[in-house]
Formats: structure tokens, sequence, C-alpha cells
């Protein structure tokens, strides 16, 4: 039989679980409950979010939050003017209004209407802090604030990407190689592919059909890793009013700037070899993905510049193999021509994320190979 002291330290402990249970936070995402605030009051809580992207959930919404947005960096004053911060709802995202807060004065950034709307809201960090506020509610059905917010530039490389910081329409204009690779780092993903059409679509988003040759990034698993077969996808994606779909598309010369965001096992290596025999391409990956497909790929590295995978073995004049117990895969050209110069990348298929070695191949007129 408990005695009556650990009876009630039984029941301390089981509330004092059941309050923690109602939190969940890092340094970037937070998610709590308003079951842990008593029904007859409304209370006021402080969340303190630390990067420059994340996300927040609020179910049951009582009371309300105050979320402070302070990312790890002291940047001067006249930085920290030019940095905005944008909101967006899931559609899903209902029970609360959601203000700007500064010296105790309110601005309505999104009622619970515009969420349902997925509306973005975009104002300035130095403009005050986020108040939700929860709305009273009648019944018992389950209400859930939810929205994502990232800290993005008003100028500099790249500032031009965000729509919702322009007033009106934004010029259409080819991007700058430092504009690609910030637009690449700092997407939900990016890949190479093409539009093909659009159509419209509910909520004011046209609906665009896309087909995806090569994934280089992305943040979030939307796409699967199907094998070196599966690297094209098409599908049809929700984009934001106005959009037009021109005839001709300009492409960035450099666009392979993207990879320079993954992984890398290693610097540049170097590989000589002799015209008229075979060359070995030697590269190492790093413990854990002794199971993983590797490839080998040049130029852009998109899908039609693929040579040879693992899973494939022997590929015209490419022959591949994967010693799992030193982590080396070696991949074999043979009878190496002139054209064979140039550069190449050693791939690991990882989920949404692939590690790559920049190799550099010259060529060489004579009858041995060294490799340095």
């Amino acid at each position: 039989m408990l005695r009556p002291w650990a009876t009630t330290l039984w029941v301390m402990l089981v509330l004092l679980c059941r309050a923690v249970a109602q939190y969940s936070s890092d340094l970037c995402n937070w998610r709590g409950s308003g079951l842990s605030h008593e029904t007859h009051r409304r209370d006021v809580e402080q969340v303190y979010l630390r990067c420059s992207q994340g996300s927040l959930q609020w179910l049951y919404p009582t009371g309300a939050i105050i979320v402070n947005l302070r990312p790890n960096m002291e940047p001067s004053l006249g930085r920290m003017a030019d940095v905005h911060v944008c909101i967006k709802p899931l559609t899903s995202s209902q029970g609360s209004h959601v203000y700007l807060e500064h010296e105790g004065d309110l601005r309505l950034l999104l009622s619970d209407k515009d969420q349902a709307q997925g509306a973005v809201r975009c104002f300035r960090m130095k403009e005050g802090v986020l108040f939700v506020e929860a709305i009273p509610q009648t019944d018992i059905s389950r209400k859930i604030t939810a929205f994502q917010y990232e800290l993005v530039p008003s100028q500099g490389p790249g500032a031009h990407m965000y729509p919702y910081l322009h007033q009106g329409s934004v010029t259409c204009k080819p991007c700058s190689d430092q504009e690609v690779l910030m637009a690449v780092c700092t997407s939900d993903f990016a890949g190479s592919g093409v539009f093909r059409d659009v159509t419209p679509g509910t909520n004011k988003h046209p609906v665009v059909a896309v087909t995806l040759h090569r994934l280089f990034h992305q943040k979030s698993g939307l796409f699967a890793w199907g094998g070196a077969r599966g690297r094209g996808w098409s599908g049809r994606v929700n984009v934001r009013a106005p959009w037009t779909l021109m005839n001709d598309f300009w492409r960035s010369s450099s666009v392979i700037l993207a990879l320079f965001c993954v992984s890398s096992v290693a610097g540049l290596v170097r590989v000589f070899g002799y015209e008229g025999r075979d060359v070995a391409v030697t590269c190492s990956y790093p413990a854990g993905y002794q199971t993983y497909e590797k490839y080998l790929c040049r130029n852009d590295c998109d899908y039609s510049d693929i040579l040879i995978t693992t899973s494939q073995k022997n590929k015209t004049r490419y022959f591949v193999y994967d010693d799992k117990s030193t982590r080396i895969f070696t991949t074999t050209i043979s009878n190496l021509v002139a054209s064979d110069a140039g550069r190449y990348w050693c791939g690991v298929s990882v989920y949404g994320k692939d590690i790559y070695t920049e190799i550099k191949l010259e060529t060489i007129q004579g009858m041995s190979i060294y490799i340095y």
C-alpha cells in the first residue's frame, strides 16, 4: 500500500509530466497547447525562436503568446533594419488572430479568415514582435494555429526573389551567379526542370505543371529517392499569382553553383589519364553510406549527364566497383579520348541531399596512367 506522502509525490509527478508534455520547443520551432491554461485565465506566454526560419504550432489556443524572433547573430542596427520577417499560415490554421506588437500598439497581420486562405504577411524585424491572440471558443472542436516563419533580406543578392516584400509586380530579369546560389541555398527545394503549362487554381494560386529532371537540394522530404531511374519527377505545384509562362527561359550557364550548397567529401580531385588507355576515378564517402547508390556524372550533373551508377556496374565504356570495406567506389573509363577531359562529379544518392566530390579529368597523349 502506498504511504500518503508517496501518493502525493506520485500525483505531483503526473501533473508535472502533463504540464511538460504541453510544450515542445527548440531554437527554431515551438509547439504548445492551450490545455495547460486554466479556462478562466487569459495567460500571455513568451516564446523565443533563434533561427532564420522555423515553425509554430499552437493547439487549442487559449489566452495569447508573444513570439520573439531573435536570431543568433549580432548585426548592426543598420543591418537589422534591412531584415524582414515573413509568416505563412497553414490553410488549416484557425482559432486566433496574429498581430504585430510594438510598445503596446497592435496592428493586425492575419485574421482567422486570412489564415484559412494561406495569406503571407511580411514586416520589418525592427517593427515589433508577433502577438498571437486566441479567439474565445464557443465549442469544443479542435483548433490549431500553425504557421511558418522566415527571415529574409530586403536588399542584396536574391532579394527580388521574395515577391511578398515588393509592392506591385517584380521585373523578371536574368539572375547573376551570386543570386542563383543564394536562391538555391535558401529555397525549400531546388532543381533543374521544365515548366510546361499553367492552369487556374483555387485561392488565386495558379497550378503549374512541372517536370523535374534533377533535384539539387530540399529542406524536407517532399521528393523521395527512387534510384537512378527515378530521378525524373512530373507533377503540378501551386504558385503565387500573378504568374505568366514565358516561351523562352533564360538559364544560367553556371547553375552548377547549386552543387556547392550540398556537402562534399573532399575538395577538387585531379585525375590524369593517357589517351587510348583506361583511367580509374576513385572517390571516398563517409561512414554509414555503404548501402547507398553511387554514380559518376559530368557537366551540370543533370539526369542526362549521369554516366553510370553502382546498380548498373557496366555501361558502354564505364565500369564501377564499390568497395564497402574501405568506403571507396571506383569508376573505370576505358579507351580514353581527348573529349573525355573536363569536370566530373562522384555522387552518393542521399535522401534529399546528395554528397558530391568534384573531379577534374585531364587527358595526355602517352601509354601510362597516374593519379594523385
